[in-house]
């Protein structure tokens, strides 16, 4: 394979995943307040709980060796 045709499959790739994770976020963000109407809780103490959780998994996380 040459490298421009390489260097345009890890563009594609690159704007695949950012699209993917935009599309996630959004889900998300749509689906939330429902969620916290069904078990009953507030929006604003949902997004905390989720936050935390958040903060705890990158806590828990490895380092990286480079």
């Amino acid at each position: 394979m040459s490298s421009r045709a390489q260097h345009y499959h890890v563009v594609f790739a690159c704007f695949v995943r950012s699209t993917i994770d935009a599309f996630d976020f959004f889900i998300m963000i749509f689906v939330l307040g429902d969620a916290a109407r069904e078990f009953g809780t507030r929006l604003d103490e949902t997004f905390s709980e989720i936050e935390k959780l958040g903060s705890r998994v990158l806590a828990q996380k490895p380092p990286q060796n480079k």
